[in-house]
Formats: structure tokens, sequence, C-alpha cells
């Protein structure tokens, strides 16, 4: 019977940035994924890693902030150990201006992020341009009244991203793929699984299984902690100028991964039955990202995806020990800024666990008894159906 201190549920960038913490701290891993790593939203096409708006800081902004500015040192770890380029490059994103409220918030947000995106050795402002800043990149009619310039974005290639977690753990981690989790006896410590993996012990759970994580935290807590939401993205073909950073448009991104190929996304559906199915829903995102960027007017789409991203009940992502009384742990319900910060949450959740305490440097609205009350405070709350 295989013996581990910690096993992660999950080989998504989540799980894969837990194991890779994990190993680096001394302790024995393994890690269990239902499919094959990344097949779930963070092995997708988009990429885009973005900070929050500046204004109405925060004590998560603040973190997220911190993740973005690591992120690029992780990267280059990453690659110096694995000889794999995860794709990244900090390209700066560039927002369209149209309406004279949007313009309105210039000074504002400006102010705030002179305030607030300061790092060590690095500052970052949000700056007002020209119309035609960005002429080839961005169509100028499409930015009547200038463009927002914010240097702190990034970019990443998620598929890319995972190949290198994956490469930087894989001599030193069990990595069981094609292996579903289905329950863990904390009394015992068994691990069951609903295939693969055999009979296995665990110290410790983390699960960072996507939107599949709330289902198995349902079935420990009895709550609904979170939903999963679908997205769908496309990568075109076509020849690009040397400068382009991220446009960003009322939900609409655009991502250039090299000079060749672009990604463009994502939706946003609530409902819906197949997680990987891809149909006309992309269409509209399509046809106004033709609008914006003159290269993608005939450019011919080379692949789509679909997937589905982890949003918790309460919003923010999740982080620390689920179950007082047993050592289950949970990280995700990121969202959109999961590929951002899952190098960060990772470090100070095993952090927490190899101290046997609380992890410290989250964000308190991260802690899992956050979520649980706010869970049960829907649950509690009377639903008045309104009778036609």
């Amino acid at each position: 019977m295989a013996t581990y201190d910690l096993l992660v549920v999950g080989g998504g960038v989540q799980g894969l940035w837990v194991a890779r913490c994990a190993v680096l701290a001394g302790l024995k891993v393994a890690l269990m994924e239902a499919e094959h790593c990344g097949a779930g939203a963070s092995g997708g096409l988009l990429g885009a890693l973005m900070p929050h708006v500046a204004t109405g800081w925060s004590e998560k902004k603040q973190f997220q902030f911190a993740a973005l500015v690591g992120l690029e040192a992780q990267t280059q770890l990453l690659q110096d150990e694995t000889g794999l380029d995860s794709g990244y490059a900090r390209c700066g994103r560039v927002m369209p201006i149209r309406a004279k409220g949007f313009l309105d918030q210039f000074e504002s947000r400006r102010i705030a992020t002179w305030q607030h995106w300061r790092a060590p050795s690095q500052r970052f402002e949000l700056s007002l341009l020209e119309t035609d800043a960005f002429r080839a990149w961005l169509a100028p009619e499409a930015a009547g009244l200038g463009v927002f310039w914010d240097p702190l974005a990034a970019r990443i290639d998620p598929q890319r991203y995972i190949a290198a977690l994956k490469a930087s753990i894989v001599e030193r981690c069990d990595v069981l793929e094609g292996c579903r989790f289905a329950g863990f006896d904390a009394a015992t410590g068994q691990v069951s699984c609903e295939s693969g993996g055999g009979d296995i012990l665990a110290g410790a759970v983390v699960l960072a299984a996507g939107y599949e994580t709330f289902g198995l935290t349902q079935a420990m807590t009895g709550l609904n902690l979170g939903r999963g939401i679908k997205g769908q993205a496309v990568v075109l073909a076509a020849k690009m100028p040397v400068e382009r950073p991220i446009i960003f448009d009322d939900g609409m991104y655009i991502v250039a991964h090299t000079p060749t190929l672009c990604a463009v996304g994502s939706t946003t559906e609530n409902d819906w039955t197949d997680p990987r199915s891809t149909d006309d829903g992309m269409a509209a995102k399509l046809e106004q990202a033709r609008r914006l960027c003159p290269p993608l007017r005939n450019a011919e789409v080379m692949a789509s995806w679909a997937g589905v991203r982890p949003q918790s009940a309460a919003r923010d992502p999740i982080a620390g020990q689920l179950l007082d009384d047993a050592p289950v742990y949970i990280a995700g319900g990121g969202f959109k800024i999961t590929l951002a910060i899952a190098h960060l949450v990772a470090d100070r959740l095993i952090d927490g666990i190899v101290q046997n305490r609380a992890p410290t440097g989250l964000p308190a609205s991260f802690a899992p008894d956050v979520h649980v009350a706010a869970a049960q405070k829907k649950l509690d709350s009377p639903v008045t159906a309104e009778i036609a």
C-alpha cells in the first residue's frame, strides 16, 4: 500500500503548484488527476493575467498584485529547471475608451495604481494614451476617446505552463493520471478511488480539482460552496505587429501568444450541459475581436476550446483547512484569477500544512470557514417563490 504525507487531488495549475510546493518542502506527495494534467479550465487557450481595478484597494487585491509581480521569477525558475518555456511575458494591456463615463474614471484609477501597484523594485501606473497609440494592433476608430494603458498585465500560455509545472514535479512526485478521487477516511488515512490508483494512504489531502471540487466538498460538508461557469475561446492565425499587448474590452480578451497565433475569448456561460462542447457562443466575441484588431479581420480560426471555471459562492478563492477535525484542505474557486495566483496560494497553504497551523499570508476572505458560513447563510435564508 502506497503511503504519502500528502495527496493532491487535481492536475490543473492549482493542484500542480500545491504538489510542487509540497515536494520542495520535503513532503512525500502523490497527485491524483481524473483525466490528464491540464484537462480542465487551466489547460485552456487564453492565459490573460490581469490585475483587479486598483480603486477600492483590499487585502485580496494586494495578494493578487504580489502574485502577479512574483510570477515572472517563478516562471523563469520553472524554465531553468525544466528547459520548458511557459510563454510568460509582461506585455501590458490596452482598453479602448468609447464612453465619456469610462474616461471619467481615469484619474481616480491612475491615482489608485500609483498608490498601490508598488513592489520593492517595481512600480506600475495606469496611463491615458492617444487613440492611435497602437494603430497596427488596435483600430483607432474602436477607441474614439483614447485608450487606457496598464503596464502590469501579463500573458502566459496555459498549456505550456501546465507542461512545465508537471515536468518540474514528475520525478519527485507520483503523478496518478486517469485516477478519480472518491473519498478520504481521515481516521485511517485510506483514500478511495473510482478507478486506477490502487490502495493509497495519505496523511492529508488537498482538494484542488477545479469546479469538480465543489461536488467533493458538498459530500463532506453538506453545503454548496460554489459552481462551475463555462467559457469558450479560439486561437486564430495571423501576422501580427511587434507590439501586441492584451486587448480587453467589455469582457472580451485578445491575447497574442506569438507573432502568428492569437487567442480570443472568453464566454461566460452560467447555464450549460456539456463542459467541453464548442458552439456559436463565441461568435459575438470573435466578431468583436475582428472589429477591434485589424490583423484579425480575416484571420483563420485554428483551434477552439471550452472548459468550466470554478467560482466560489462567496466569489473569492478558497484556501485552507476545510474540516476542523480532519486533515482535509481546499485550494480553488479562483474563477479567472487562478493562473495568476496559484503559486502564491500553494506556497502559503503548504507552509501552514508543514507548520501544522492555519496558513498565514492569505487574505481573510479566502478562509474556508468564511465560505462555509456564507453557504450556510444561503441555505438558511427563506426563498420566496413568485407565483404568476
